[in-house]
């Protein structure tokens, strides 16, 4: 893993942070290998409850409050990066996709494909969907998700923009 919050850097934490790195790669391995074992796939839950019980151990919600805005704000995204944890792996136990894992869903443009047309272009070459919308946030859910379809379907197949790089250039038409 490339990021953690800023709270689960800390130095009690990296006992935790590595357990659940080794996990996560044994299931990536597991993938790599055509099937993911029930044992790597608990190995890894295990790794991120621990890590989850250590940090509500140490960052209760007394002291949450304690340090103000700044301390609540860097509480709040650890929770929330550990929630987003717990639900990339309860949906490998249900799928037994690891896709999400492995990288090899991940955006990573060279320069000259940094820019809108590509993101979207990725995004529907690889059935990348919107995680479903928040209550009362289901209107800009569909306006933002109409808006990027009908950007997409704006653009021919053969535009610079959206051609998948590793297909190569079409070839010239005989016309």
């Amino acid at each position: 893993m490339d990021w953690w919050p800023y709270l689960l850097r800390r130095d009690e934490f990296i006992r935790f942070r590595e357990n659940l790195v080794v996990g996560r790669q044994a299931v990536i391995d597991d993938a790599a290998d055509g099937e993911i074992t029930v044992a790597a796939l608990e190995n890894l839950e295990k790794s991120s409850v621990d890590l989850s019980t250590e940090f509500r151990k140490r960052f209760g919600r007394m002291r949450q409050l304690s340090g103000g805005t700044e301390s609540w704000v860097e509480c709040r995204d650890a929770r929330l990066f550990l929630q987003s944890m717990d639900l990339e792996i309860a949906r490998l136990q249900r799928t037994g996709d690891a896709t999400a894992f492995d990288r090899s869903l991940r955006f990573a443009p060279d320069s000259s494909e940094r820019h809108l047309p590509a993101l979207v272009a990725f995004m529907a070459r690889n059935g990348l969907k919107f995680a479903p919308p928040q209550p009362g946030e289901e209107a800009a859910y569909f306006t933002t998700f109409q808006l990027l379809r009908d950007f997409y379907l704006a653009y021919d197949d053969n535009d610079d923009g959206i051609r998948d790089p590793k297909a190569g250039r079409p070839a010239a038409d005989a016309g």
